[in-house]
């Protein structure tokens, strides 16, 4: 009998709506798990859609379905393949995790407990899926917070749980879902793995950090955060059932690193996903509107980020970055506008507006801002002010591999006093104020 089971973790980005791209990104994880001599390669939930991108839409759905079928066949000659689905039986929609094994499919789970605002319809209670030696009980996402799924699939024979999930990074969630997981191994006594999704998807960015359960809820194995990664898991057989060898366990951060590096997680995502390249931000000497451009800088580096002020002296940032700064002087339009609009009473106030999406569009840039309410992306929107001046003080103190603008106080220190240059009216607003409403951008804090 086989006392070894290797399982490769994939915590792999999935781009939404890709399908083809997201079953090239699957292959090549089953490829680095046959290379390594795997067992099974795993893949997060929703995985071959990117998340719930087109997640109600039949053409999507039944396109998926295909797909999987094809990637099954692809993979015929090595490892067993796990993949999150989408799957329609009937006018049911079912959140579904698909096993691949010679070539085809040989068990699809589907979501037992569903969110009610999914729109997703529930399964039956899943049994353990035979995996070469090993019976694999699969808890899909949400299943894995409540006992009854993983007791059920350990009282039918699971020897170990993996749990394919899609959870969001919220501040301090990362402790809130390992409470869970801990929960569901001591009452099981059987070892999980946890393999979170990763990558910005709109107002979620999916955190990864992805970890491996022994009995009694010691931690074997734990995946970085916000970072696409592979990790290949070693289960043998013991006296007390399969145990997970040793493997990395990389640091995770805490805040405010861990919120800023959801930040700029999600605006390189962003911008990917808008098929651009560059970046606008309208800069002014203000802490939010700083703050904002390191976290640009930080995700597409300075010569992909463009700067301008339409009146602002924030030169300073700008130079302590090292990006370039263009002054758009617009008081002669200004004037001119309101001349003419005057006999019929209009005004100019969107006349800065104006000009900045004519740059966006000269430059082919996504356009950000921080208390802009006509950007396309705002990355601390879910920020109160007072976890962005603390983000604001961590960065100025810290420098990550990860980080492309340059090392030290890149935002100026005379603007993270108590008042800093903010206006009288942002003053007015009192100590926590949200950044920004509206407008798109990361969600940091919330339920999942």
């Amino acid at each position: 009998m086989t006392d070894r089971f290797r399982i490769t973790l994939a915590q792999s980005h999935a781009i939404p709506g890709d399908l083809g791209g997201n079953a090239d990104r699957a292959r090549a994880a089953w490829q680095a798990g046959r290379a390594a001599g795997s067992d099974l390669v795993a893949l997060p939930a929703l995985f071959l859609t990117g998340g719930p991108e087109g997640l109600h839409r039949p053409d999507v759905v039944a396109d998926a379905m295909a797909m999987v079928e094809r990637l099954a066949a692809d993979c015929a000659d090595g490892p067993a393949l796990a993949i999150g689905v989408p799957h329609a039986v009937g006018d049911l929609l079912h959140d579904a995790y698909v096993i691949c094994q010679g070539g085809r499919i040989t068990a699809r789970v589907f979501r037992h407990a569903p969110t009610r605002h999914e729109g997703l319809d529930a399964g039956p209670i899943p049994g353990p899926v035979a995996v070469g030696p090993v019976r694999i009980g699969t808890p899909i996402g949400t299943d894995a917070w409540s006992e009854d799924v993983a007791e059920a699939q350990a009282e039918s024979g699971a020897e170990i749980l993996l749990v394919p999930a899609a959870v969001p990074y919220r501040r301090g969630g990362h402790d809130v879902r390992l409470a869970h997981m801990v929960a569901r191994v001591v009452e099981t006594g059987l070892p999980l793995i946890h393999l979170n999704a990763v990558g910005g998807q709109g107002v979620d960015v999916y955190d990864g950090a992805s970890f491996v359960l022994n009995q009694g809820g010691a931690l074997a194995a734990q995946m970085p955060f916000c970072a696409a990664a592979l990790a290949h898991i070693d289960l043998h057989r013991t006296d007390d059932g399969w145990r997970a060898a040793e493997g990395d366990r990389v640091p995770l951060p805490q805040t405010p690193e861990a919120d800023y590096r959801a930040m700029v997680a999600g605006l390189t995502d962003a911008l990917h996903l808008s098929g651009r390249d560059t970046l606008l931000l309208p800069l002014s000497d203000e802490a939010d509107s700083a703050l904002v451009a390191a976290i640009a800088a930080d995700a597409v580096g300075p010569a992909n980020l463009r700067l301008v002020t339409l009146g602002a002296d924030a030169q300073a940032i700008a130079d302590r970055l090292g990006c370039r700064l263009d002054r758009i002087d617009l008081g002669d339009a200004r004037r001119a506008l309101q001349a003419a609009l005057a006999p019929v009473g209009g005004d100019v106030r969107r006349l800065d507006a104006a000009a900045l999406d004519t740059l966006a569009d000269a430059w082919d840039a996504m356009r950000i801002g921080a208390g802009d309410n006509a950007a396309d992306y705002n990355p601390i929107a879910d920020l109160d002010r007072t976890h962005m001046l603390r983000a604001c003080r961590w960065r100025n103190a810290t420098h990550r591999p990860w980080m492309q603008a340059p090392a030290g106080e890149v935002i100026p220190p005379d603007l993270l006093s108590p008042q800093g240059h903010e206006t009288p009216q942002k003053a007015a607003l009192g100590p926590d104020p949200k950044l920004a409403p509206g407008v798109p951008g990361p969600r940091l804090t919330g339920p999942f």
